[in-house]
């Protein structure tokens, strides 16, 4: 057991990929300097291409693991292995297969774990042979989503205590967005719809992935039972980027934990990544704003002209006084400054539009009918407007450069969340030219 009374002493390890031994050997190194741990469990490939030689042993019980493991990937490549092990995945002491999904109590911690990867295709084929064939392929099926929804139904709030750890092959879709940290080099969009779905509705304390080929650990976020989710991707056994793939834990089981403790948000917590990544796409920019775009770019296919140039001919635009007040919950708008003088309304929307359905753009237009170089965005959700003000370092794409002199005496470029001016969190970049303040002690002034 671990050393505290309370805490289990758990290894995280990525895509093994049928290096037995050096699991085996990091394993015992990191145990003797670090542990005791009471059970490692491990994401992603187990066998790799189905190489079973360094297996053997293990199996003529000739050699053993230090401490218990438990593997969720085990097929196609482990089908010979796996087609003899009984009911309850044991394959030799110490090593046990969790297949199918479930949640299991393993060394006081409550485990979720969805065996298996996702196939589009297959997963939206119901038919007999389309089952028979993802079971030999390691591919998971509805029925293995709706048997771990079932297990898990309850959940933190009513009466059932969390899950402590989600096992699952693949990340999330849409665990990237709204992290500051997120690889630069991974796409946004990479994961599995259905294991983000599972977060969701899990809502587990940990969340523990491999198959990415990278390690990392993203900020807690937010869930709607109000607890946290940290997510931990694992990179392969042994690889030669040298990524992270052994990682260690110490946790104490929700079943406990008080429950001020369970529902505590930590500082640096982001909102929900997995609802941003499932919203639907925004509706189309309205005409006016089509319009505009349109009459930019037939502007740029001719003469090239700057607000600097005063002798060029520019186009005099409604000012904003003139104008009705915006329409929509001021809790859902965002307030955007130091815009390059031709950024568009179009523009505007575009690079919101990661953040949530953007209802409408207004762009400030001075008396003098020109861009006064700030806007007001507003969301649908109060939730998109607050992923909005998280959006720090970002430039907006396509954007002209800035002119010579800056308005307001600031090359700062941020946006605020109107109803919470007062905080005065955020800000992001708007075009190459312009940094972000960290924080304001009251709203901007209209």
């Amino acid at each position: 057991m671990s050393d505290s009374k309370t805490d289990v002493k758990v290894l995280l390890v990525g895509d093994v990929c049928g290096k037995i031994n050096a699991l085996a050997k990091r394993i015992t190194s990191v145990n003797k300097s670090n542990g005791p741990f009471d059970c490692c469990f491990c994401v992603g490939s187990f066998f790799g291409d189905g190489s079973t030689s360094e297996l053997q042993p293990y199996l003529d019980g000739k050699s053993t693991l230090p401490i218990p493991v438990y593997f969720i990937d085990g097929l196609p490549g482990g089908s010979a292995v796996l087609e003899s092990v009984k009911e309850d995945g044991v394959i030799f002491p110490n090593l046990t297969f969790l297949r199918g999904a479930g949640i299991r109590d393993l060394h006081g911690l409550r485990v979720a774990y969805l065996a298996g990867r996702y196939d589009a295709l297959s997963f939206a084929d119901q038919s007999a042979v389309a089952a028979n064939a993802a079971a030999i392929a390691g591919e998971y099926r509805v029925e293995d989503v709706k048997a771990l929804t079932s297990a898990a139904e309850g959940g933190p709030n009513f009466g059932k205590p969390p899950v402590d750890l989600f096992l699952s092959n693949e990340w999330g879709k849409g665990i990237l967005y709204a992290s500051p940290t997120a690889p630069a080099e991974m796409d946004k969009q990479t994961g599995s719809p259905v294991v983000a779905e599972l977060l969701l509705a899990l809502q587990p304390r940990y969340h523990v992935a491999g198959t990415s080929e990278v390690f990392f650990s993203r900020e807690p976020f937010r869930n709607k039972s109000n607890t946290v989710t940290r997510f931990i991707g694992l990179a392969k056994v042994g690889n030669s980027s040298k990524q992270k793939w052994i990682h260690a834990l110490g946790l104490q089981p929700a079943l406990q934990m008080a429950p001020a403790l369970v529902h505590a948000i930590p500082a640096g917590s982001t909102s929900c990544p997995l609802t941003l990544a499932m919203a639907p796409p925004p509706p189309a920019p309205p005409a006016h704003v089509l319009a505009a775009l349109e009459q930019d770019a037939s502007a740029s296919s001719g003469q090239y002209w700057r607000w600097e140039d005063r002798a060029a001919k520019q186009i005099k635009q409604t000012p904003s006084s003139q104008l009705p007040p915006m329409e929509g919950d001021a809790a859902c708008r965002v307030f955007v400054r130091n815009l390059n003088y031709r950024a568009t309304e179009a523009e505007i929307t575009r690079f919101f539009r990661d953040c949530g359905p953007v209802v409408a753009v207004r762009i400030r237009i001075g008396e003098d009918g020109r861009p006064a170089g700030h806007a007001h965005v507003q969301f649908e959700s109060a939730e998109a407007a607050e992923e909005a003000v998280m959006l720090t370092g970002n430039e907006l794409g396509g954007a002209a450069r800035c002119p010579r002199e800056q308005p307001l005496g600031s090359s700062a470029c941020w946006a605020l969340h109107g109803p919470v001016a007062q905080i005065g969190n955020l800000c992001s970049r708007i075009d190459g030219d312009c940094a972000m303040a960290s924080s304001l002690s009251s709203p901007p002034r209209k």
